[in-house]
């Protein structure tokens, strides 16, 4: 793997046309799907996946157990507790789904519908970024040694992100060296 600090490479290392494997494709196969799929919801249905999955989460987390022991008069008590989280998570990225449709539909009418479309065009590659830097860093740690993996152009700038992540989060995970 190329170990050439993110400062010291230049843009095109090995001339205009550098040397594409598999995992490389993957990563702009990925990309431009991430970034086609964006622009076409938005960035407010981007970021209402997003959060609704967040608030979805928390209330589940935080009411489950309460709703766990009302469902429990109609179903299995055994199951209760896993229906409830997923009703709970259900209802939190449904209700933040609502309100997103609702907020594009104003967007729409403002005549600001494209920029919703744009910056979802941008929402979509950070989303796919991130799924690429987490394959990235999961090939690194497990297959070092196979040749897609440590040929690949798009592994150490993808490694520099999960870096950066990784020290603005303040979380440590082992890094490959």
């Amino acid at each position: 793997i190329n170990r050439v600090p993110a400062h010291k490479r230049h843009i095109f290392p090995h001339g205009l046309f550098m040397q594409v494997n598999y995992f490389d494709i993957a990563v702009l196969v990925i990309l431009l799907a991430f970034g086609i799929r964006g622009g076409a919801r938005g960035f407010v249905a981007e970021m209402a996946g997003l959060v609704g999955l967040i608030v979805g989460l928390t209330v589940a987390r935080s009411g489950a157990s309460r709703f766990a022991e009302t469902l429990s008069q109609y179903i299995s008590p055994g199951a209760a507790p896993l229906v409830a989280f997923v009703l709970l998570v259900a209802a939190g990225m449904l209700a933040v789904g609502l309100v997103a449709r609702v907020l594009q539909r104003v967007l729409e009418i403002a005549f600001a519908g494209w920029l919703d479309h744009l910056l979802g065009v941008g929402a979509g590659l950070l989303k796919a970024c991130l799924l690429c830097a987490v394959l990235a860093y999961l090939a690194v740690m497990l297959v070092p040694q196979f040749p897609v993996v440590a040929q690949a152009q798009t592994i150490p700038p993808l490694l520099d992100f999960v870096r950066w992540a990784v020290g603005s989060l303040n979380v440590s995970i082992p890094m490959p060296v």
